[in-house]
């Protein structure tokens, strides 16, 4: 009789900073249901993997279902996989954090389920040579790897039926190749297409293995799958069927494919990740709508079939080319755990470090630096919960040894250096080469950056907007992959791009008779470049203060006129409130005519809750969600209010108006495109008219505060 190996596994992963409705819903729908179910078929072996922050929450809110998965770990039905704790990705993140995040998770199996893992679930499944030796180390023995990886080394499907070793500084590691078609058939083709695909990889010889491991939630969380998988009972046939054919299906854990089955050869395997993330991982819209054009020809022709293997998209670490707003957070995160690290090099204080380890390793967590199919940094929650731990974990640092209240550092690894001010509860990170620009404001108490915002971008997919399909009228539950769906109508009305990179203490000099709602739209001039172009800066003192000044030309009807603009941005008192000084001097021989606005943005998260709004001395506005758009005039404070953080910004400028618009994208998730708020501009406008060698000269005070 013909026989085949089956390798089973399920991937359960939730983000940090996911709202706890979520995980209470996966648990319901997805999580909890599926092992109810595998439990009343014990014949069948298959594996799982929990993510280190999944993981905490079950502990804390369902110790019962640990309970349940150690008795079906003892009963020899269940394996572990481990996996970096907090799902980084392993390849981008220091040697040492590489280490401590496999092990924390490897002994959080063991502590709970009383078993050793021997495989590795690796986050989105981005593979990197180097992997092969960094993992042995951690007592990886096996990982699981897309069919894509093998076939883009060179091999073709035919050989695919077994798994292969790799090597690095002469450590080995075996790869095991997850089909794609189980990946695309399991839960969204009747369970006979499964069981078909199993019995074509069958053998006279037995030796034929078939891997699928997948994300658990595509078994009752994606769209429309809870209905099939459980209401009609999906999920209960295929383990029903797996056991009326154990005779020629024998479910294995990957332990035993190891001990039991030798490997079909080596191969080394390029810098990969499964099909879509590596579409999705090129490096802008341009470059995604090519390849997504080239890959439809090849198929209209016929050809894709053998042109995959070696036509493929981009590189997973060009998510930090494509989205500045990653890079920069990575490059943080990756500068406070080489503090960390050096700060544990001294055993005096190694062990009150724990705390700031927790929250570095937690900031490294990988949902938030890359973006597909799912909301990945387009969610401010997700950015926002980084944030929080980096900087908490770099309050837990400054316990023991403070930064310094100035300071010069290539933050984001561009060789240009940024300025740093330290004081107080703020911290504020100065781009001079970026128009001067505040690219980091920091509360630390809260572990709370207000500049945690995402500029509006082109992505390949808005090409496709308009062929999405509302969400509620999509009935048959199918791949994320597979339908295009929407969540609102019209949605292509409100794409907008933006020119420049948002940021703080920006200076803008726009037309005089300029429109809020052209400001919105991004249908506008500016009349220079001070924006965006590089200011000089006088050196640092020991002061949280630093000078900037620069020479520029602001456009006029009659020509270009010169003048001298220069600004100090220093941290005031105990708490580090904010203070801006604008000083323009007008040294041409003609009158400046302008709108000049220096802009500040903030992001408190929530577009349209009771709890976060706009108000002015002290006055809530009556459009007062952090969405609005509108004009303030005759007031002389601002404030966005946060009740739910406790927390509140204040802006104080003399004679000034203040201008609010929302910062909103139109982005892709599991449940199709949606407008996500990420932030407001608040733009504090002063209309001028600079006689020739006339200075103007504001200070804009910008500080935290209880609500």
């Amino acid at each position: 009789m013909k026989t085949v190996n089956f390798f089973f596994a399920t991937h359960n992963h939730q983000p940090i900073g996911n709202f706890g409705f979520v995980l209470k819903a996966a648990f319901k729908h997805s999580y909890k249901p599926f092992f109810d179910v595998a439990a009343k078929h014990p014949k069948v072996k298959f594996g799982t993997h929990f993510s280190g922050a999944l993981l905490d929450w079950l502990v804390a809110n369902e110790p019962k279902h640990l309970a349940k998965l150690r008795t079906l770990a003892e009963s020899g039905q269940l394996e572990f996989l481990t996996g970096g704790y907090f799902e980084p990705i392993i390849s981008v993140i220091p040697p040492w954090d590489q280490q401590s995040q496999i092990s924390r998770l490897t002994n959080a199996v063991r502590e709970h389920f009383g078993t050793e893992p021997a495989g590795m679930w690796l986050a989105e499944r981005v593979w990197e040579q180097g992997l092969a030796s960094i993992l042995p180390r951690a007592g990886v023995k096996y990982v699981v790897l897309d069919d894509t990886h093998f076939l883009a080394a060179g091999l073709s499907p035919n050989v695919l039926n077994g798994y292969y070793l790799t090597e690095d500084q002469g450590r080995t590691l075996a790869l095991f190749p997850i089909s794609k078609e189980l990946r695309y058939t399991m839960p969204f083709q009747p369970v006979d297409e499964t069981i078909r695909v199993l019995r074509d990889q069958a053998s006279d010889s037995g030796e034929n293995l078939v891997f699928f491991a997948d994300d658990g939630e595509k078994f009752g969380v994606w769209p429309g799958t809870y209905k099939t998988v459980y209401g009609q009972g999906w999920l209960e046939e295929l383990f029903a069927k797996i056991e009326e054919n154990s005779s020629w299906i024998k479910t294995q854990h990957g332990s035993e494919i190891l001990r039991d089955f030798k490997p079909l050869g080596h191969i080394y395997i390029p810098n990969c990740s499964y099909s879509e993330m590596l579409e999705w991982s090129l490096p802008n819209a341009p470059a995604g709508i090519a390849y997504d054009d080239l890959a439809n020809r090849l198929k209209h022709e016929g050809l894709w079939s053998d042109a995959q293997r070696f036509v493929r998209g981009g590189f997973w670490r060009n998510f930090f080319v494509k989205y500045p707003e990653s890079n920069y957070l990575h490059q943080r995160a990756w500068k406070a755990s080489e503090r960390l690290h050096a700060l544990k090099q001294r055993t005096t204080v190694a062990s009150s470090l724990e705390t700031a380890e927790h929250h570095v390793l937690a900031a490294e967590a990988n949902d938030v630096y890359w973006h597909g199919v799912f909301g990945g940094i387009y969610l401010n929650n997700l950015r926002d919960a980084a944030w929080t731990d980096l900087l908490k974990g770099e309050a837990a640092m400054d316990a023991v040894q403070p930064e310094p209240m100035s300071s010069l550092s290539d933050v984001d690894a561009d060789e240009r250096e940024e300025i740093i001010l330290h004081a107080g509860h703020t911290k504020l990170v100065i781009a001079p080469h970026r128009g001067a620009a505040i690219i980091e404001h920091d509360y630390m108490p809260k572990g709370f950056n207000a500049l945690n915002i995402l500029n509006r971008r082109p992505e390949a997919y808005h090409a496709k907007l308009r062929e999405a399909v509302p969400a509620d009228e999509v009935k048959k539950a199918k791949s994320i992959h597979e339908v295009i769906l929407t969540k609102e109508r019209g949605l292509e009305k409100h794409l907008i791009y933006d020119h420049y990179l948002h940021a703080s203490g920006l200076d803008h000099f726009f037309d005089p008779k300029i429109k809020i709602s052209a400001l919105g739209k991004g249908d506008y001039r500016e009349l220079s470049d001070l924006h965006t172009a590089g200011w000089a800066f006088a050196p640092l003192t020991d002061a949280a203060s630093v000078d900037l000044h620069r020479t520029a030309q602001v456009e006029q009807q009659s020509g270009s006129l010169l003048i001298e603009v220069s600004k100090r941005i220093e941290l005031e008192g105990k708490k580090g409130d904010a203070k801006v000084t604008h000083r323009i001097a007008n040294v041409s021989g003609d009158v400046l005519h302008c709108t000049f606005a220096v802009e500040w943005c903030a992001n408190f998260l929530a577009p349209k809750t009771h709890d976060r709004y706009f108000e002015a001395d002290g006055k809530r506005l009556e459009k007062p969600f952090l969405v609005s758009t509108g004009i303030v005039t005759g007031a002389s404070r601002f404030r966005i209010v946060d009740e739910y953080l406790g927390l509140a910004l204040s802006f104080e400028a003399e004679g000034a108006e203040y201008w609010r618009l929302p910062i909103e994208t139109i982005s892709m998730s599991e449940s199709g495109f949606e407008r996500v708020y990420q932030g407001s501009m608040i733009f504090m406008v002063w209309k001028l008219a600079l006689k020739p060698q006339e200075v103007w000269k504001r200070e804009v005070t910008v500080k935290f505060e209880s609500p």
